[in-house]
């Protein structure tokens, strides 16, 4: 048997998982147009100047950041995952984009105040155990944009997770049939993946605090930014908490 939370281990969910072949093979569905739409809703909202500095916070396999890249803006990605960051390394080349990848942990960044744009998207956020780990992340992240920058979050909107959830779920990809469990405890959505690959069986976990958009308000506004702007969805909807997919915040 395998698995990130086995054994004792007190290796952190993500750590092991976003560096399986599994990861890739599990999520191989997903294109860019969810990518497209997020940049054009925040591109339409946003008045960046044509140089801008863009930073992309756990920016996993480089999506957004090669989009933005590929509209001339000068753009950094960082993650935690070596196996993400090469995926993106080579989609990079192959596009002929300029772009930036470092590798290192959200929670201890190696960058400076300055960015125009920086971003923490598509649910890379609220990994930690810990309420003020999640909150010192957010806050660090504001710390880096300018004064006239802007930095944005997309997260899950708890009460449409809760209404939408599917307790068990087999997904066969590859020959590989990926049995998956979810459920909500502790105000995190945790999701247990199971399967067996050439004879050997792996347990692998994702598990996500969930915070509605008056716990987010709180931890941006007391990080020093007033100005917020609220969606619901990549099509720049309004955000209903009854019903958006999404909790999208603009921060300047």
């Amino acid at each position: 048997m395998r698995a990130s939370e086995s054994r004792g281990r007190q290796t952190e969910w993500f750590t092991g998982w976003f560096e399986s072949e599994h990861y890739l093979k599990l999520y191989s569905h997903r294109d860019d147009a969810d990518a497209h739409k997020l940049v054009a809703l925040l591109q339409n909202n946003l008045k960046l100047p044509k140089n801008a500095r863009v930073l992309d916070l756990a920016c996993g396999a480089a999506r957004h950041a090669l989009i933005f890249a590929g509209k001339g803006y000068k753009v950094t990605g960082y993650d935690l995952s070596s196996t993400l960051l090469e995926i993106g390394k080579n989609a990079a080349v192959s596009k002929n984009v300029k772009l930036d990848l470092v590798r290192g942990d959200i929670r201890a960044f190696p960058f400076h105040k300055g960015y125009d744009l920086v971003l923490n998207i598509f649910t890379s956020w609220g990994y930690f155990s810990n309420d003020e780990q999640n909150a010192e992340v957010l806050r660090s992240a504001i710390s880096l944009k300018k004064e006239n920058g802007y930095f944005v979050l997309d997260t899950m909107n708890p009460r449409f997770v809760q209404k939408n959830l599917k307790p068990f779920e087999n997904i066969v990809k590859n020959g590989v049939e990926y049995r998956i469990s979810k459920e909500i405890a502790d105000n995190r959505v945790i999701k247990r993946i199971t399967f067996n690959d050439s004879g050997e069986e792996y347990h692998f976990l994702e598990s996500v605090r969930l915070y509605n958009r008056k716990d987010i308000e709180s931890f941006i506004v007391n990080s020093g930014v007033k100005k917020l702007l609220w969606f619901g969805d990549y099509s720049g909807g309004d955000f209903r908490e009854e019903s958006s997919p999404r909790i999208i915040c603009i921060a300047s």
